[in-house]
């Protein structure tokens, strides 16, 4: 958890009850506080979540689990979001990856690139703020990119991969203007020889670029 600010504990790692029980399937219930978890889905308090918290929960139905046992979906009984589960890979410790997921996200500072197509800008891409690992507002802000292409403009949530990698939660496909049809859904962050040259690269599509 890369905002562990935000929970305070001196200890990182804390411990929960939980029970599976049935309703409309199998259900995941966390029956104890965890710090993590009730901080995204308790309204009101320390979290500034609003009556609402921030739309997290703690009883999750079991959607489904692969035949190789390497992806659950659960959905939210509260809020109806799914959330995909994976094992991570075997060189990753949980604070190996997060601490790389970290540094990832620290080595991006600019708020704002052109997104170029075959060098020619074509449109823009910011955001509100670098992360701050103690303020959880500016935290997720950094996380919600805003595309501005041939006079519209769409909000994209994006996550951090290790090895610099910036993930849309869904692809963006532009539409119209010089770039329509071309899609993207990931980028990898480039570290040039000046700063000028820093930029990421679309993974889908080379000839996609934010500088």
């Amino acid at each position: 958890f890369e905002g562990s600010g935000f929970v305070p504990q001196s200890n990182p790692t804390t411990v929960s009850e939980y029970a599976v029980e049935f309703s409309t399937g199998p259900m995941l219930k966390f029956c104890t506080n965890n710090d993590y978890i009730h901080y995204f889905s308790f309204p009101g308090g320390l979290n500034g979540g609003g009556y609402q918290g921030y739309k997290g929960d703690y009883e999750f139905t079991v959607m489904s689990l692969n035949e190789a046992m390497d992806e659950m979906i659960l959905r939210g009984i509260r809020t109806g979001n799914c959330i995909r589960l994976t094992p991570l890979p075997g060189e990753w410790t949980p604070q190996s990856y997060v601490d790389a997921v970290w540094d990832g996200e620290l080595s991006v500072r600019k708020n704002s690139f052109d997104i170029m197509v075959d060098s020619r800008k074509v449109g823009k891409i910011s955001r509100a703020c670098t992360p701050v690992s103690d303020d959880f507002q500016s935290f997720y802000k950094s996380k919600i990119w805003t595309v501005e292409y041939d006079g519209q403009t769409q909000d994209i949530c994006t996550i951090t991969l290790p090895g610099g990698i910036l993930k849309a939660y869904s692809d963006y496909t532009f539409e119209g203007g010089e770039a329509d049809g071309l899609s993207f859904r990931s980028f990898r962050w480039i570290k040039g020889d000046t700063a000028d040259e820093d930029r990421f690269v679309c993974v889908e599509n080379d000839k996609i670029e934010l500088r």
